[in-house]
């Protein structure tokens, strides 16, 4: 896959502003369907991660 604004592409999650990796540094493969070729590998976030991300909204949208 060829990107012609290669800033386009992030591997990282947003989170509360920023773009962040999973605290435990782990990453996961996003592979084109049509070829199997290796797009980026990217954060995999998780359950703390989420939370984070939740809260964030939430403070953003206050009732």
């Amino acid at each position: 896959m060829k990107l012609s604004d290669l800033q386009l592409l992030r591997e990282q999650a947003f989170i509360d502003g920023q773009w962040v990796e999973a605290d435990d540094k782990a990453r996961f493969a996003v592979t084109n369907p049509a070829n199997g070729e290796l797009i980026a590998e990217v954060a995999s976030v998780g359950q703390a991660e989420t939370a984070r991300a939740i809260a964030a909204a939430k403070a953003a949208l206050p009732a």
